[in-house]
């Protein structure tokens, strides 16, 4: 399967905790590459069923291929960049993850 596009998520960098004065170091969040990836728009408002049995319409589906090691959870941020050019770093939240056969989807 073809991956142009690329996925990066918003976790912590550096910081949390003490230092050697129990001063507390300041948390740094930034966002990380996660894959390349596939997007595709959603041009007709479908729908999914989340976890919580409430439905949503979702923006974007995306397409990784199987095996990344980190499972994005449920509102956890995602910044999207299309190799084309049509979306430049956006940022959304997710939706619902899919660990499917031969791919793992995510639902922005």
């Amino acid at each position: 399967m073809w991956y142009p596009d690329t996925i990066e998520i918003w976790s912590l960098v550096t910081g949390g905790g003490y230092d050697e004065n129990m001063n507390p170091i300041p948390e740094h969040y930034d966002f990380m590459p996660l894959s390349s990836c596939r997007i595709e728009k959603n041009g007709t408002a479908k729908t999914i069923t989340g976890n919580d049995g409430n439905s949503y319409v979702y923006s974007y589906i995306v397409y990784m291929p199987k095996g990344l090691g980190v499972i994005p959870r449920k509102d956890d941020k995602v910044r999207i960049t299309k190799a084309e050019g049509t979306i430049d770093q956006a940022e959304y939240g997710v939706l619902d993850f899919s660990l499917g056969l031969f791919n793992e989807r995510l639902w922005i």
